[in-house]
């Protein structure tokens, strides 16, 4: 499963994170996933949101940001 290493980070990191770059097993199309755990009141990891992201969106997204002076991400 080529998602399953950003899984497994998202489920060890304390916040937002972005994943390497993998080919999707469905789509066959590059993508990245946002994850972000969910924890319980102790603050133990119960489950992991997760959207991924073609990588065509982040040129159209970076391009997006050329057209303002000083924009940056």
């Amino acid at each position: 499963r080529p998602y399953q290493p950003a899984f497994d980070e998202g489920m060890r990191t304390d916040g937002l994170l972005l994943s390497d770059v993998f080919i999707g097993p469905i789509t066959g199309v590059a993508l990245s996933t946002f994850t972000y755990p969910v924890k319980d009141d102790n603050g133990t990891v119960v489950g992991l949101l997760s959207l991924p992201v073609q990588g065509a969106y982040f040129d159209r997204f970076l391009e997006g940001l050329r057209r303002y002076a000083g924009g940056t991400v």
